[in-house]
């Protein structure tokens, strides 16, 4: 069934449809014609392959990376072959029947569960493919512990070796390559003599164990090597000038190069003790392999890109770099860049002392990422947070990343674009042409497209652009509906190709389709269907993953005419009875693999269409439903992203589409402060970003309420109850449940709650009454809140609303405090010192009566201002008796006197709202000074303090910042009216005490209830909520005149009286 058609769904639609009707004919990146595939190919192997560069020379591609377990590479070609180093066929393999091409020889041992995912004999591995897509040969380097010692007493500690390949490029002459990476342990590399090996016996550093696709890095060394791919053996290999000798820095070795004479380089950067890292770049004879030269670079913090001239003796570098008015690369350019920014440099390597800079340029605000030599110019691309410069050309940030054309004899800007970008973003050119790639989990804006991943996970973004002048051709993304993540691009004679590592079960691009085989032989081993969890580190085995583009684009095969070239020109036909939208052909009635919740519906007069029906949140006929949120299909189940970067994922808000199809629903038991989650928590920065490592009970900031929260919480909040009814209930709780729900006034409930929690014992379930008469135990209870009505918590509820002390899905913030004050109290009262449990009744008790002084105050307001005069008086009447019951010889014999006559006279005058405000907040209910935290991936609540020195939560911590009640919890916004003073003469002498009755009259319970929907506090919330609604997010509130903002007397400001301390 689809979801009716209401007005959200209908703003949702327009949405869309802005985004898929055809753009303007001058719109980029809007040319009919689309890429189509060569080729695509699989490891189909038995284990683990992840590609990290790739290069072409003389009809060859070389893919780098490394491998665990076997190797089979199988392509898929547009002709419908298939291809593995067995040769070709007209039926792809099933996983039974791959064969191997190499083995790597892991093995099983210490940490490692399984050979095909061990690091103990993994290989960095070179894989050739023909341009045709055959595999031909695997060179690998086999890895194990220094001391083959194969368990945590080895010399390189519990993870033992491990070595990959990270840059590879080719010498101008056939089949001879050069790869560069990283190892720890012994490196055996095959040689025309037999072989030969390199060692590094440093510790890894690590105690904790994490398993491929994630390697450790500590104590790692750098590697170069110069492979015959013809025969499978290493020339020579070295790891001079590559290291580390403090075992306590890092070493990441980046990129390498061959230049015009033969030569080698490679870039690195070094990780210093203080975290500072500095750029490095050596030079090695080419036939040798001997070190020629190395320099450090102190102002480079990065050295990701690297490419050598065709020509002479030059390489380009593309980097990082920090500092004022500097020279990074002896250029005699000054370069600026106050918090890091993209500098790419020319340097000559001809001299045997070191490089000589010939020109620098900077992007500030921006990184590098890579840089290729085609002819004249240079292709350079790198993410970009901000408006900047590159040379004479402009930019402004605002797509995230840049994409430029450089004159490589000068440096000056033929053109730059902004441009999305990402991990690993790469552009390569054949001239005519530039093809860029990186990628992401998230949707890309390409000029006014949207491109999205498929299945709300990472894919490869990529785009074709003009050499000439940077105008956007297509836009488009590449993947299934797995992780899948760009490694490098290569251009070559038929177009680009590219190395990627993959879990999706099946890729589809440009006409080519191929499987992956690891999901079929997992189920197979696992007897059935695996779910997302499967392989190590939950990820699902990385199979390399690669893809060659045509440089020829074709017109897609439901476009049926399309005279003028341009997608979006009124004359562009789409195939009757098809959709065309989001790069591919759909039939009617089926969904779109990128925004799944659209399916096609041509017109009604069978002409195809380039606009898709939407959004379906709930079908009965489709297998998952979804929730269409920030213009992106969620499946149903997904938890809601973090609201800062490197946060986990929220644990309290999921796509739940038959309760909400067009947000997020809060998970039931929890309850959400998302203004403190996307205005004061921080995200998660460094080497934790993203790796969930922070959480775990470690207590964050606090809101606005002063609740501490637990880091990586996203505003999450558990809610904690005291069951009812408990196994043996006593007299008195067995008596309270027989109540009929509704049956006793709020204010007698509310009182009687208090007086349980003062004389809550261990033994008299004093703590489980008091629930009861504040919480209630009904049947039915309100959405996401789960409050009872007619009870002081549903009264709380509805006056957090109207004084904005209320969280986003209606939590009132004294019932969490309450909840939380009262479960701490039912485990503290068996052995808990007699000073915490104080504190905990002081400030349960406190927190029951904050929702009565927001009554009493609103009350008097509405006597100001309401027609209902009367009735306004005797709501506050009530809520006063509530409260003045339970203050005792604390509250102030003046203060109590103005109220009780406010409430009971007879004649009703028109200062009421100001004089309540002030003798409440000026008596405000005494509270602790301990601050409570709620640890939302735990579980637990704790009241104390953190403790930084010993890291951890102490409960005996208190401080005069930790006031448990403060006036933020009575109001939370604007107040409703400006107070002057002093006041007018009051309307009459005070009346005689009233009665300590707390019964309510029936328009007091109207006035206080969440069922009275006439009663004068809805009145009164209408008037509140109209004013308060011009408020500024953000601002800070004022609450009254007297306590916050300076009072109006005579037209002078007036100091405001001094806050009440708490008690």
């Amino acid at each position: 069934a689809i979801l009716p058609i209401n007005e959200h769904i209908m703003l949702a639609r327009r949405a869309l449809a802005l985004l898929l009707l055809p753009l303007a004919a001058a719109s980029e990146y809007d040319l009919c014609k689309r890429p189509v595939s060569v080729w695509a190919g699989f490891d189909q192997g038995k284990g683990i392959s992840q590609p990290h560069a790739v290069t072409y020379h003389d009809t060859n591609i070389y893919i780098a990376g490394y491998a665990m377990g076997n190797l089979s590479f199988h392509t898929a070609h547009s002709n419908g072959n298939y291809i593995d180093h067995a040769g070709a066929s007209a039926t792809a393999d099933t996983h039974a029947d791959v064969t191997t091409h190499s083995a790597t020889g892991s093995s099983e041992g210490s940490v490692y569960e399984t050979d095909r995912t061990s690091q103990h004999g993994m290989d960095a591995i070179i894989y050739k493919v023909t341009l045709e897509g055959k595999p031909v040969k695997v060179f690998g380097v086999d890895i194990v512990p220094a001391d083959e010692i194969f368990n945590e007493s080895s010399t390189n500690g519990i993870m033992g070796g491990f070595a990959e390949f990270y840059g590879i490029d080719a010498f101008d002459q056939p089949d001879m390559v050069v790869a560069a990476g990283l190892y720890r342990g012994k490196l055996t590399y095959p040689t025309a003599a037999g072989s030969e090996t390199l060692i590094n016996e440093k510790d890894g550093g690590y105690s904790r164990v994490s398993t491929a696709p994630h390697l450790l890095w500590g104590g790692a060394n750098g590697f170069v090597i110069k492979v015959d791919m013809a025969s499978g053996e290493a020339v020579w290999a070295t790891d001079d000038g590559l290291l580390t000798e403090d075992v306590s820095n890092r070493y990441y070795l980046r990129n390498v190069a061959t230049t015009a004479d033969g030569d080698v380089l490679a870039t690195a950067d070094e990780r210093l003790k203080d975290q500072s890292t500095v750029g490095k770049l050596v030079k090695f004879d080419g036939e040798d392999g001997s070190k020629q030269w190395s320099v450090t670079y102190a102002s480079v913090t990065a050295m990701y890109g690297l490419d050598g001239d065709a020509d002479e003796e030059t390489v380009y570098v593309l980097g990082e770099f920090k500092g004022e008015d500097i020279d990074p690369f002896g250029t005699g350019a000054k370069l600026t860049s106050k918090k890091g920014g993209a500098v790419i440099a020319a340097l000559d390597v001809r001299g045997s002392e070191g490089p000589v800079g010939k020109w620098a340029i900077q992007c500030d605000k921006g990184d590098g990422n890579s840089v290729k030599a085609v002819g004249a110019h240079l292709y350079v691309t790198g993410e970009l947070s901000g408006p900047t410069t590159l040379g004479d050309c402009s930019l402004t940030g605002e797509a995230g990343g840049y994409l430029a054309k450089l004159n490589k004899a000068d440096g000056t800007c033929v053109w730059a674009k902004d441009v999305p970008s990402g991990r690993g973003a790469t552009a390569v050119s054949d001239g005519a042409s530039v093809w860029a790639f990186y990628s992401d989990d998230k949707k890309s804006k390409y000029g006014e497209q949207i491109i999205y991943p498929k299945a709300h996970s990472s894919d490869v973004f990529a785009a074709k652009y003009s050499a000439e002048d940077g105008a956007g051709l297509w836009a488009t993304s590449i993947g299934g509906t797995g992780k899948d993540r760009f490694a490098d691009a290569a251009i070559t004679p038929a177009g680009p190709v590219l190395a990627a590592y993959a879990q999706s079960e099946e890729i589809s691009f440009g006409g080519v389709s191929i499987t992956n085989l690891q999901h079929a032989r997992a189920a197979a081993e696992r007897g059935g269907e695996v779910g997302s969890d499967w392989g190590p580190n939950r990820g699902g085995e990385t199979a390399a993953f690669s893809l060659l583009i045509s440089k020829t684009d074709e017109l897609p095969p439901c476009l049926s005419s399309c005279p003028s070239g341009s997608l979006s020109a009124a004359d562009t036909t789409v195939t009757a009875g098809m959709c065309y939208a989001h790069t591919e052909c759909l039939d009617e009635g089926s969904a779109s693999a990128y925004v799944p919740c659209f399916e096609c519906k041509p017109a009604a007069d069978g002409h195809g269409s380039q606009v898709l029906s939407g959004p379906v949140t709930v079908d009965k006929d489709r297998a998952t439903d979804y929730c269409y949120i920030g213009d992106e299909c969620i499946p149903e189940g997904t938890m809601a992203p973090a609201y800062k970067g490197g946060n986990d994922p929220s644990v309290c808000e999921w796509c739940v589409p038959s309760v909400a199809g067009l947000d997020w629903s809060l998970v039931d038991g929890y309850a959400l402060d998302r203004d403190f989650a996307e205005q004061t928590e921080p995200g998660q920065a460094g080497w934790c970003r993203g790796r969930g490592c922070a959480p775990d009970g470690k207590p964050g900031k606090s809101n606005a309420f002063g609740l501490r929260f637990e880091e990586e919480s996203n505003g999450c909040l558990k809610v904690h109850e005291v069951v009812l009814p408990p196994d043996d209930p006593s007299d008195a709780l067995s008596a309270a449940l027989a109540n009929t729900p509704g049956s006793m006034p709020v204010g007698e409930m509310a009182t009687a709650a208090i007086a349980a929690v003062r004389s809550a014992t261990d033994e008299n379930q004093g703590v489980e009454l008091a629930w009861y008469w504040y919480f209630g135990n009904c049947d039915t209870k309100a959405a996401n809140t789960n409050v009872c009505a007619d009870t002081p918590s549903s009264t709380a509820h509805s006056m957090a609303k109207l004084t904005e002390t209320a969280l986003h899905y209606g939590h009132a913030m004294a019932d969490m405090k309450v909840s939380m004050s009262l479960s701490l109290l039912a485990d503290k009262l068996a052995e808990g010192s007699d000073e915490v449990v104080a504190d905990l009744k002081k400030d349960a008790v406190a927190q029951m009566l904050l929702p009565f002084y927001q009554c009493a105050i609103q009350a008097a307001y509405d006597m100001d201002e309401s027609e209902k005069k009367t009735v306004a008086q005797a709501d506050g009447a009530a809520c006063w008796r509530v409260i003045d019951g339970a203050a005792g010889a604390g509250f102030k014999p003046d203060d109590r006197a103005v109220l009780d006559s406010m409430f009971t006279s007879s004649e009703i005058g028109e200062f009421n709202y100001c004089s309540a405000n002030a003798s409440l907040l000026q008596n405000l209910p005494a509270a602790s000074h301990r601050q409570y935290a709620n640890f939302v991936r735990k579980g637990t609540l704790a009241i104390g303090g953190w403790n930084a020195t010993a890291g951890e939560w102490i409960e005996g911590i208190k401080g005069d910042s930790n006031v448990h009640v403060t006036i933020v919890d009575v109001a939370n916004g604007q107040p409703p009216k400006q107070c002057t003073f002093p006041p007018p003469p009051s309307p009459s002498a005070p009346p005689p005490p009233p009665s300590p009755s707390s019964k309510l009259s029936s328009g007091e319970i109207a006035g206080i209830a969440v069922g009275g929907a006439i009663g004068g506090l809805i009145i009164l919330g209408l008037l509140y909520l109209t004013i308060r609604a011009v408020r500024h997010k953000g601002e800070k509130p004022i609450f009254t005149c007297l306590m916050i903002a300076p009072c109006v007397e005579g037209g002078q400001a007036k100091a405001p009286a001094p806050a009440p301390a708490a008690v």
